[in-house]
């Protein structure tokens, strides 16, 4: 597997921007959808900018997960405040069930500031809830508000 995660950078704004739409019907079966004006180049610019700006004042790191130079998912720490963080990541649909989203995640967790951090899914998605397990987090509770919470801790899991 030549697997590679690289920092979110100005030059990707166009193949994430395809990346996002090849898979956008994908990703809308498991997260709600961001909307239309997500997926229209000016919008996803300022978003993109946007994005870059957090990642350069310190408070979230963004990454896409390559294979050979494409691609195949993205992996972001957001809200970094005080050594806490929130993950979210995603992997386009022909590269599931192939490890990349564990890898994608542990590579992200090596490389950011963050002692601890959080993620959470719905109660059906047991694909991304193995993710994170196999990553290294423990499930913390059931929130009343319908998703399944994790926790990182960096001084357990080192």
């Amino acid at each position: 597997m030549s697997l590679s995660l690289e920092r979110l950078t100005e030059a990707d704004a166009k193949n994430l921007l395809a990346f996002e739409r090849d898979n956008r019907a994908f990703f809308e079966a498991y997260v709600p959808s961001r909307g239309e004006s997500y997926f229209v180049w000016d919008e996803f610019l300022k978003r993109h900018d946007a994005l870059l700006a957090e990642q350069a004042d310190g408070t979230s790191s963004f990454f896409l997960l390559k294979e050979n130079g494409q691609i195949v998912g993205r992996v972001n720490v957001t809200d970094i405040v005080d050594g806490v963080g929130d993950l979210g990541y995603r992997v386009g649909a022909d590269s599931g069930g192939k490890g990349y989203a564990t890898e994608g995640v542990r590579l992200a967790l090596a490389r950011v500031d963050a002692t601890v951090v959080r993620a959470k899914t719905l109660p059906d998605n047991v694909g991304s809830q193995r993710v994170l397990e196999k990553a290294g987090f423990k499930q913390t509770f059931d929130q009343e508000d319908g998703f399944v919470y994790f926790e990182f801790r960096r001084d357990s899991n080192s």
